[in-house]
């Protein structure tokens, strides 16, 4: 008669290491949507102001983003990327696709990364014809 090599595995001994194999099975799942929605990239406590033209945006999930080029008083351009909410959300919080293109002169204040990249999580923007675009967050008066 043949005997299947698990059949005298031990049930009550197998128990323990089977949950401890799904423990490390759900944190190994978890970190990645962990690590991204964190935000530990973005120093929240400091703001940088970007008046700039856009060069691109990027309707893509899980966010969205612009890239825009930064002119500094030295003449010289710094091309950064913003990013922003899914599109899903901006559309609820009344965006359009047409909202934001390419040649576009915009002002976008965010939230720099902690690493000094040109890289941002945006706070606010505002449009060309004047519309604030954001997440509640206001510019200053003289934006």
């Amino acid at each position: 008669m043949f005997l299947h090599p698990l059949a005298e595995l031990d049930v009550m001994k197998a128990r323990p290491v089977l949950a401890r194999l799904c423990i490390v099975g759900a944190v190994l799942a978890a970190a990645p949507a962990s690590a991204h929605h964190s935000g530990g990239v973005f120093d929240r406590n400091s703001e940088v102001r970007l008046m700039g033209i856009v060069k691109a945006i990027e309707w893509t999930n899980p966010h969205a983003w612009i890239e825009i080029n930064v002119p500094s008083p030295a003449g010289k351009t710094t091309q950064w990327s913003v990013e922003l909410d899914s599109p899903n959300v901006l559309r609820r919080h009344g965006w359009q696709l047409t909202d934001v293109k390419a040649g576009d002169r915009l002002t976008i204040v965010a939230h720099p990364t902690r690493d000094g990249r040109p890289t941002a999580a945006y706070i606010s923007i505002l449009l060309p014809g004047g519309k604030m675009l954001g997440r509640g967050a206001a510019l200053p008066p003289g934006a």
